[in-house]
């Protein structure tokens, strides 16, 4: 009975929280990196980082809803439509 609820390709589901848990660690270790980047540079350059570690941010989060999000969405609503179907 089990084998009827099995979708072929999709992706694995995982909890929303785990997936935020990814998430805000990927951008704690991006924003770590570039503070260590920007402590070895010159004082005048935390600018710059700044601005960089906003696009790393705004990247991240884009990655988080666009790919991440999407792919739960979809892979759940697969599989309730084909619960639906059965």
């Amino acid at each position: 009975m089990s084998s009827q609820f099995k979708l072929k390709g999709t992706i694995p589901v995982y909890s929303k929280f785990w997936v935020a848990v990814a998430y805000i660690i990927t951008c704690v270790i991006y924003i770590s990196l570039l503070f260590l980047l920007a402590y070895e540079e010159e004082k005048q350059k935390w600018y710059f980082s700044g601005l960089f570690m906003a696009l790393i941010i705004v990247f991240c989060y884009f990655i988080y809803w666009r790919w991440i999000s999407k792919s739960i969405f979809s892979s759940n609503l697969a599989y309730n439509q084909k619960i639906c179907n059965d």
